[in-house]
């Protein structure tokens, strides 16, 4: 009676304590096999190993305005990493704070170094310059243009849509945590967090992005619709394009000065982010413009 019991114990106890034992380290699927007590076979377990980073990496530097907030790409080595658990740090928090999930807060003008730490020890770091908006942008349509320059100069092809999207690969397609907590997928999308970011709404429409045919037909009550030659375009007006690619297939951009001699405009596609000379998108001669207008 005695021996029975014992071994009913044993096969009972014997995988509850491996599991206990077990937790914490790297085994995913662990189980043990019921050995007769009468057995000196050895148990078998089997697991699924994590694959570590053997580097990260993030850009080298970002000026950041103060009062805003901003996620920072982080990339990692080899590109089959499955841990890709982080932590985030500012050595100086009076300047960048850290907030939920690294998001990181200009709190104060000045400078800070960001590191970024992943499970294994490996880390890289960022220089944050914080900067006011008034050294930066002095006026609504300057600071959406910043925000255009932002984004360009953190993900631009990072960014680009997969020519066979998988769930997996659909975060690549412009996958940016924007300082609203919303991501937004399309060219109508981008321009209108340009302006959401300073306060305002292109289109009126405040609870999803507006499309470049919304602006076309609805501006917003900040906004007029003018149509103008490409001398008489000036930084922050969006250029809305009809009929693009092809007909029926409307496009949007931000219009961000004269580079050397080249109008340029920042805008998104499925080639991702891009900073380009707007006679590549069109050859018109004549633009349908939203500007701001106060």
């Amino acid at each position: 009676m005695v021996k029975t019991l014992n071994r009913k114990l044993f096969k009972t106890l014997l995988p509850v304590t491996l599991a206990i034992s077990l937790m914490g380290t790297s085994f995913i699927n662990v189980y043990a096999t019921s050995v007769p007590s009468t057995s000196t076979a050895p148990l078998t377990t089997t697991s699924t190993a994590q694959v570590l980073p053997k580097s990260i990496s993030t850009i080298v530097s970002y000026d950041l305005t103060l009062g805003y907030n901003i996620t920072l790409p982080v990339s990692f080595y080899p590109s089959n990493t499955t841990n890709k658990a982080i932590t985030w740090s500012s050595d100086n928090t009076n300047v960048v704070a850290i907030k939920k999930d690294g998001v990181l807060h200009g709190k104060a003008v000045g400078a800070a170094r960001v590191t970024v730490t992943a499970s294994n020890g490996v880390s890289t770091t960022c220089i944050i310059r914080v900067k006011s908006a008034q050294a930066q942008a002095s006026s609504i349509p300057q600071k959406a243009v910043l925000r255009a320059y932002d984004y360009y100069d953190l993900f631009g092809v990072k960014s680009k849509n997969p020519a066979s999207p998988t769930p997996g690969d659909a975060k690549i397609y412009f996958d940016v945590p924007y300082s609203d907590g919303k991501r937004y997928t399309d060219c109508g999308g981008f321009v209108w967090f340009c302006y959401r970011s300073t306060g305002l709404y292109l289109a009126d429409k405040t609870n999803a992005p507006a499309t470049s045919d919304d602006m076309i037909k609805n501006p917003g009550k900040n906004f007029t619709s003018l149509t103008l030659k490409k001398s008489e375009l000036k930084p922050g007006d969006v250029i809305t394009y009809l009929d693009y690619y092809k007909k029926g297939m409307s496009h949007a951009a931000i219009f961000v000065g004269v580079e050397g001699n080249v109008y340029t405009v920042i805008d998104m596609s499925p080639n991702g982010l891009q900073k380009r000379n707007i006679d590549t998108i069109s050859t018109n001669t004549t633009y349908n413009v939203i500007r701001y207008n106060k």
